[in-house]
């Protein structure tokens, strides 16, 4: 569900995966300019980093996170990655 919604932000159409690395194949090959793709990839990264702390707080903290919020948090995440980053 996460990855729907990140995608439809995205506005792409929804990629028919099973694994998390035909996922990450994907995005680095997704689109013809390389500015999107990265972006894109920054995105997919994020998305795998916010889902993993989820499930880490909700192994070992007992804390709930619904898909929603996983969605904001990635965004805000990668927002603050790419803004950071551009600064050289």
């Amino acid at each position: 569900m996460v990855r729907r919604k990140i995608l439809s932000w995205c506005e792409i159409d929804d990629m028919t995966v099973t694994t998390v690395s035909e996922f990450i194949d994907l995005t680095s090959k997704w689109g013809n300019r390389v500015k999107c793709r990265k972006r894109l990839i920054a995105i997919c990264y994020g998305m795998l980093w916010v889902l993993w702390k989820s499930r880490n707080n909700r192994l070992f903290q007992r804390s709930v996170c619904f898909p929603t919020q996983a969605v904001e948090d990635t965004k805000s995440l990668v927002y603050l990655w790419i803004k950071c980053r551009g600064r050289k």
